[in-house]
């Protein structure tokens, strides 16, 4: 708390963040809370803003609020639901279509063929233990095949575990194989920011654009998706200016999560992985991090956890083989 005899200009300091007022009133005093504008002014939590008068200031303190933290609050398979929710939101398919707690996604490039699995799959988000298609599993079930079918895209299941582990297992057992294993991670951004000791490099940039430098890193020709959403794009040149490092970026509710993460071959264990993920975790503006990868990726998911990074929870990609 201010001293009451700190003249009222020292108010300009916390312009821009929360503070709790006392002033003093006819009557006795008065407290009003929320973010200072001005010296003679705050906005309020609904918006509002209200004038006072700095003469009448008995004392004031800034307020800070704990920062949130990953992974913590809802109960589990809520906080699944929540990050898969983001996940898709930040990667958004060209085509998706709803049934019920189920999204059908579909993102094809000019020659027909899909782009990554995350926008080519079906997304079970409504309540457990199934998804909460709104009919039986057998009819969206049909019309999940229909759907790719279509497309000629292989019908294939994103499922998030342990959420969804009666989904699975019946999937199993109607002939939908594995066709790859992953693991969602998180950080707290003040964790990887304290971990990474090195400095962020003189040859990063940053767009709110994919050029064709940083898209020709890696041909994975996901810039239909990209591009659907907003996102910050991180690059390392070399000292002729080629890309040889990048990360993407994009943020929804409190959670940032990064994607598009890649290190050219030639460049490898020099450390730009690590000066990457430092870079996005420095400009993130939420504090909450998460990322997926495959489980195969010992090289990736040994980075990832050196940093700070930790597994929330796995997925698993069935495939229809047509039993």
């Amino acid at each position: 708390m201010a001293d009451r005899d700190v003249p009222s200009a020292s108010l300009l300091g916390p312009i821009g963040r929360r503070v709790s007022i006392r002033l003093r009133e006819d009557s006795g005093f008065r407290d009003i809370l929320g973010v200072l504008r001005s010296a003679t002014t705050i906005e309020k939590k609904d918006g509002s803003c209200e004038e006072f008068d700095p003469e009448r200031i008995f004392a004031w303190r800034a307020v800070f609020e704990p920062e949130a933290r990953a992974g913590r609050g809802a109960p589990y398979s809520e906080r699944i639901r929540e990050l898969e929710r983001i996940a898709n939101i930040t990667w958004p398919a060209k085509d998706q279509t709803e049934i019920g707690g189920w999204i059908l996604r579909a993102s094809q490039r000019e020659d027909g063929k899909g782009i990554s699995r995350r926008a080519n799959s079906v997304l079970p988000l409504g309540a457990p233990p199934y998804g909460d298609p709104q009919i039986s599993l057998d009819d969206v079930l049909t019309l999940v095949k229909d759907f790719y079918s279509s497309r000629i895209l292989p019908p294939l299941i994103q499922i998030p575990l342990p959420a969804y582990q009666q989904l699975d297992e019946m999937l199993e057992e109607m002939g939908w194989s594995i066709d790859l294993e992953g693991e969602m991670l998180i950080a707290d951004r003040s964790d990887i920011v304290n971990n990474y000791s090195g400095e962020l490099s003189s040859h990063l940039t940053i767009s709110a654009e994919c050029d064709r430098a940083w898209l020709e890193l890696h041909d994975d020709r996901s810039e239909i998706i990209m591009r659907n959403y907003p996102a910050k794009y991180f690059s390392i040149e070399d000292d002729h200016s080629s890309v040889i490092a990048r990360g993407r970026l994009a943020s929804s509710d409190d959670w940032a999560m990064f994607s598009a993460i890649y290190v050219h071959p030639d460049h490898r264990s020099q450390g730009l992985g690590r000066k990457i993920l430092g870079a996005m975790a420095h400009h993130s503006p939420s504090p909450k991090l998460a990322l997926q990868v495959n489980a195969g990726n010992k090289p990736a998911l040994a980075l990832y956890t050196s940093l700070g990074f930790r597994s929330h929870h796995r997925f698993r990609f069935r495939l229809y083989g047509g039993k």
